[in-house]
């Protein structure tokens, strides 16, 4: 909040060599990978939330100029120059696990290991560059991997599988900070993420936290706020929409907009015509083909990998009951049992 009222995003802390050994130590005991290994840095970057329903934060440069500087060398320099330091009283109590590896583990080490603390400290800096090498190939195979589409992004599945383990879980990290996920997600998460862009199963939806959400289809694997995702897939599957619920008697001409900018004209012939309705999808719905074959439309739409959040927003045309015709993303003019000529194109590629 200082940083905010003070017009600048950078904030500068005391953390020194000593701290740097406890957070390793912390980071180890609670399962921690190549990147909590490597303890703090001396530069990073993050959000910084400033109310519970600041999702994204504010972004601040964190600098920690002392990172290399044993404690002991800070209280002397403080004593040699006159200055007070003030100590928070609570460090003093091991109820809190900092204060406990600070006052048990880190004096065990050393009386084990003369110098315990500072090999910590100094394996943390190598693991720090083994991490940065992981971090620039996950950007290089994120290029391959996720695509970005205006508040979504797709994670391929085919791409994803081609990857080591390793580079996974930085890329599908990757694929959450761009979706506007500020903290890394707990593992348990992002392991369920990573399984379910593997191997899980079509039309799958998990919760990824804070307010975002995934969902699997045949290909890919699609990211964004929960509360727009499938609203966004919609918008980017570029097929003709029509509002769930829509039923329009086709009893004449009809000159119809459709959502993702397409246009469908009907054309009704002769006195039959009356019986066709424009609608979307109904329960028991069954598709009669031109020649004459019918089949469940559910099982039609799954067997042609029509995703699951498109199936009640298409427009269908039905007669007696059965639908005889689907819009998908072709266009074109076509004839649908003699009767009726139906014209769908596209007028607005970027339309909504």
């Amino acid at each position: 909040t200082v940083a905010r009222d003070e017009g600048t995003d950078w904030v500068l802390v005391g953390h020194n060599r000593d701290d740097q050994a406890e957070t390793v130590l912390l980071h180890l005991a609670r399962g921690a990978g190549l990147d909590g290994a490597s303890g703090m840095r001396e530069l990073s970057r993050r959000p910084v939330a400033l109310d519970l329903d600041d999702l994204r934060g504010m972004p601040i440069r964190l600098l920690r100029p002392l990172l290399q500087v044993p404690r002991a060398d800070l209280s002397a320099y403080a004593l040699a120059h006159g200055l007070s330091p003030i100590e928070d009283p609570s460090n003093r109590s091991t109820v809190f696990r900092r204060n406990a590896v600070r006052h048990g583990v880190i004096p065990s080490l050393e009386q084990a290991t003369a110098g315990g603390a500072a090999a910590l400290a100094r394996s943390a800096a190598l693991l720090r560059d083994d991490a940065d090498l992981l971090a620039v190939l996950a950007e290089e195979a994120a290029a391959e991997v996720l695509v970005d589409d205006r508040g979504l992004v797709l994670v391929s599945r085919a791409a994803l599988r081609r990857l080591h383990v390793s580079l996974q879980r930085r890329v599908l990290r990757l694929a959450l900070t761009r979706i506007g996920l500020g903290q890394p997600p707990a593992l348990e998460r992002l392991e369920a993420l990573r399984e379910a862009a593997l191997a899980g199963k079509v039309s799958t939806r998990l919760d990824l936290g804070c307010g975002f959400a995934a969902r699997v289809d045949y290909r890919e694997v699609a990211l964004a706020p929960d509360a727009s995702l499938d609203a966004l897939l919609r918008r980017a599957s570029a097929w003709p929409l029509l509002a769930p619920g829509t039923g329009i008697a086709v009893t004449g001409p009809l000159d119809l907009g459709l959502g993702n900018g397409w246009r469908l004209g009907l054309r009704p012939d002769g006195e039959a015509s009356s019986v066709w309705t424009l609608r979307t999808r109904q329960p028991a719905d069954r598709l009669v083909a031109p020649d004459g074959s019918a089949v469940r439309l559910q099982d039609w739409l799954v067997n042609r990998k029509v995703p699951e959040y498109l199936r009640d927003w298409l427009p269908l045309l039905a007669r007696d009951g059965t639908v005889r015709w689907v819009g998908g993303a072709g266009g074109g003019k076509q004839r649908v049992h003699g009767d009726l000529c139906v014209f769908l194109r596209r007028d607005d590629p970027g339309g909504a």
